[in-house]
């Protein structure tokens, strides 16, 4: 039995040919391998360029996030600061009203203790 020669298709089959007949057969599946590695190329390209892109989408998104991150930092910060200013403000107004409340109260108590403690002095 003479050697014939033989190929491995893409479906992992064996094809066996002789020489002279299949040249032509030989050359389109070339081709058609050629053709299926050129598309995988371009797929991979193509998937390149989408990861790319979702690459660089993704850093907008992390700028953005890292933006607005800050901004809301500086907002919490300006927000404290007015939270202190206005208890400082308003607790120095509450100060000052319970100052004047005891002021006013220590008189009203004087007054009102006066005649008692009179009274008391003069039982005695």
């Amino acid at each position: 039995m003479p050697y014939m020669p033989y190929i491995r298709t893409p479906d992992n089959s064996v094809k066996f040919y002789s020489a002279a007949a299949e040249i032509g057969g030989m050359e389109e599946e070339q081709k058609k391998l050629w053709e299926q590695i050129e598309n995988k190329d371009r797929q991979l390209k193509e998937q390149g360029e989408k990861k790319d892109q979702l690459y660089e989408e993704l850093l907008k998104q992390k700028d953005e996030m890292t933006k607005l991150q800050i901004k809301n930092n500086n907002l919490q910060q300006e927000l404290k600061k007015r939270n202190t200013e206005y208890l400082r403000v308003t607790g120095s107004l509450h100060i000052r009203s319970v100052c004047e409340e005891f002021e006013i109260s220590i008189a009203i108590l004087a007054s009102k203790n006066y005649p008692r403690e009179q009274k008391w002095k003069m039982k005695s």
